[in-house]
């Protein structure tokens, strides 16, 4: 879609084909202001797979998208809701026309990538919290959705709420020492976004 932000992204885009420059290239450069290598790299396996055949960048934004409602299914059933309502607010999500919108655009995939790992992160840290203090897996994931999109950073504030809602107090040592790798990125994070 000219004047969407396609022509940008992906058809003009003279950093898409598979080579470590546009790797490199994609590391250090934002896109549009937004710095979103995640993303920008996905365009590029795309490309390689496809060319510029749009089904191919569409079926990479459905991947992202399905994967998503069922992380968002099993975070609810870490969450403790019954299986149907867990499915119900997944279908919603499916199906939702501002959730569908990230996944018919192709330009909108940040919005697709960065829920599914936000999402992937969150059912990774509730599943293992009792096991672990600190998650690598969780963490990695977290880094991986803000490459993706920045309004990722909001995950510690996300995690701070539900040990506040777990442990049925909120203990600000506890919750600090647990989540403090994840507030210091988000922190970092800050200003390259405002960048």
């Amino acid at each position: 879609l000219n004047g969407w932000d396609d022509n940008i992204y992906v058809t003009g885009n003279l950093h898409l084909s598979a080579s470590l420059e546009n790797v490199l290239h994609w590391l250090k450069a934002p896109a549009l202001g937004h710095y979103i290598p995640v993303t920008m790299l996905s365009y590029m396996f795309d490309y390689g797979l496809w060319g510029l055949k749009p089904s191919g960048f569409h079926a990479q934004n459905i991947f992202w998208h399905v994967a998503a409602s069922l992380a968002l299914f099993q975070l609810m059933g870490l969450l403790g809701f019954r299986r149907w309502t867990a499915l119900f607010a997944a279908l919603i999500f499916a199906c939702h026309p501002q959730r569908i919108e990230s996944v018919a655009w192709i330009s909108e995939r940040k919005d697709a990538i960065s829920a599914a790992l936000y999402l992937i992160a969150l059912c990774v840290y509730l599943g293992r919290r009792d096991r672990m203090k600190f998650d690598p897996a969780a963490f990695a994931i977290f880094i991986l959705a803000m490459l993706s999109k920045s309004i990722a950073m909001s995950f510690p504030v996300v995690l701070a709420a539900y040990e506040v809602y777990a442990g049925k107090r909120f203990a600000f040592k506890d919750i600090l020492r647990r989540l403090w790798p994840y507030f210091l990125v988000s922190a970092a994070w800050l200003p390259l976004s405002f960048m």
